[in-house]
């Protein structure tokens, strides 16, 4: 299924947001990625970062900010 925004006609790429990123029109609930979704999805990410070796634990909140689990070396 393609997710297109009713406004712009433009594909939905991120159906974590409210808003189209192009021009701003309210997505409909039933496009967006409920919050169960969210979480599974994060889950998925961060299952798959552990397996990989780059992360050794949980983040200690959720909110799929990913560029939070990692850090420059000083």
């Amino acid at each position: 299924m393609k997710f297109i925004c009713n406004q712009c006609q433009r594909t939905i790429f991120n159906r974590r947001l409210e808003h189209c990123e192009f021009c701003g029109a309210q997505i409909p609930e039933q496009l967006r990625l409920t919050t169960q979704e969210q979480e599974e999805l994060e889950d998925e990410y961060l299952e798959s970062r552990r397996h990989k070796g780059s992360i050794s634990r949980e983040p200690a909140t959720r909110g799929g900010d990913f560029s939070s689990d990692w850090c420059w070396d000083e």
